[in-house]
């Protein structure tokens, strides 16, 4: 008789702590898989949208060209300012102006701004009829045709990007600096004595103001805050 007490009051208290096991085992599990479920991995996001301008969709993909050229950009900095670690310039704070960001962060903004300045230009240099000739698309491809063989192989890798997509974008860079350099040419005939060229320029104070402002621009603040930058195509 003692003997069975004893056991039910050992079951009383074990099975109990059973549960109590299985329950934390269960929502561990539960958050683990809810952590890998929200992971960020961009070489699976490149598909999706991060930019409307107007009704210009304009995806991760079409990004890519500017996230290599700003992180190429950043880390000559990054390995002038620590040559055996420059992780740790992309872990400071960036001042570029007055106000001082993460670099990570001024990264990631750089990269939309840029885009979304090139596919602007683009469409104002088609508003005034302006193109390039034959001489100039050869330019353009000759500038991607280097910037493309000069990628590394994780760069390659982790965006996907094809020698074609550089083309197009190099093309469309090409166009927009004739666009500004017409602009800024026809204003100083007009008598403007400030420095046209920096004034449309993306974080100029005319582009900025003014033509930006024409247009319905929409980003996703969760792709770009997410964007691992300083190890998509370096590091």
């Amino acid at each position: 008789m003692d003997f069975r007490l004893k056991a039910n009051k050992i079951k009383f208290v074990v099975i109990p702590i059973i549960i109590f096991i299985v329950i934390i085992i269960l929502l561990l599990s539960m958050i683990v898989m809810r952590e890998k479920s929200m992971k960020y991995v961009f070489s699976e996001r490149l598909d999706k949208q991060v930019i409307t301008i107007d009704d210009k969709k304009i995806t991760l993909y079409d990004t890519c060209y500017y996230i290599i050229d700003v992180e190429n950009t950043i880390n000559e900095m990054a390995v002038a300012y620590n040559p055996n670690d420059p992780t740790e310039f992309w872990n400071t704070h960036f001042s570029n102006s007055m106000n001082s960001v993460f670099t990570r962060d001024y990264a990631r903004k750089l990269v939309r701004e840029l885009c979304i300045y090139d596919y602007i230009m683009e469409q104002e240099a088609y508003k005034k009829d302006v193109s390039l000739n034959d001489k100039e698309i050869a330019e353009a491809k000759e500038q991607a045709s280097d910037f493309y063989d000069n990628l590394s192989e994780k760069a390659k890798k982790n965006t996907t990007i094809t020698r074609e997509a550089v083309e197009d974008t190099c093309i469309r860079k090409k166009l927009v600096v004739k666009y500004v350099e017409l602009v800024a040419k026809n204003l100083k005939k007009e008598g403007y004595t400030d420095d046209m060229i920096s004034q449309l320029n993306y974080d100029g104070t005319l582009y900025q103001n003014t033509i930006k402002k024409e247009y319905n621009i929409d980003y996703s603040e969760y792709e770009f805050n997410n964007l691992p930058m300083g190890s998509i195509s370096i590091n």
